[in-house]
């Protein structure tokens, strides 16, 4: 079992927001900052397994090696889901956006039904540009709204 895997397994299902608990981790990135990976570096999907993805990779590429990584290192199930789908306690909902330009980012959906995510050097937060809580999260930034994609993730163990 890697490193990932027990810091996830700790603190599974943590998806209140509390921003401060990310002050130690200022440079942790949206990925991290969804699965509530404490660590105060970018981490950037597919690094776990070898296959990172970065601004050129192919969106089914990328889709794919993120899936692969859930799966394998964090032990979820995934699946992809519409916004509006309703988690159960042990789950969790993750938003997937990618601009014209290839950026990807990610915002979690938190307990109170927010949604909230991070960029680097920053805490995270629940407020889009014009400082109004996201209730949806495809209304955060008009520059990620080229493709997204919505995913469900439950831990393996409680199926």
């Amino acid at each position: 079992m890697n490193k990932a895997n027990q810091e996830v397994r700790k603190i599974e299902n943590s998806t209140e927001f509390n921003p401060n608990d990310w002050m130690p981790f200022l440079e942790a990135s949206c990925y991290s900052y969804v699965l509530d990976l404490k660590e105060n570096k970018f981490l950037l999907v597919g690094e776990l397994t070898g296959n990172t993805c970065v601004t050129y990779t192919p969106t089914e590429v990328l889709i794919g090696v993120l899936i692969n990584e859930l799966r394998t290192v964090f032990n979820y199930d995934v699946i992809i889901v519409n916004l509006d789908f309703k988690v159960k306690e042990g789950e969790r909902k993750i938003y997937f956006q990618r601009d014209r330009t290839g950026n990807y980012h990610f915002l979690r959906e938190d307990k109170d039904g927010t949604w909230s995510h991070k960029y680097p050097g920053s805490l995270p937060t629940n407020l889009d540009e014009d400082g109004n809580v996201i209730k949806d999260p495809t209304k955060v930034d008009g520059k990620w709204v080229v493709e997204e994609w919505c995913f469900l993730l439950r831990k393996r163990e409680s199926i």
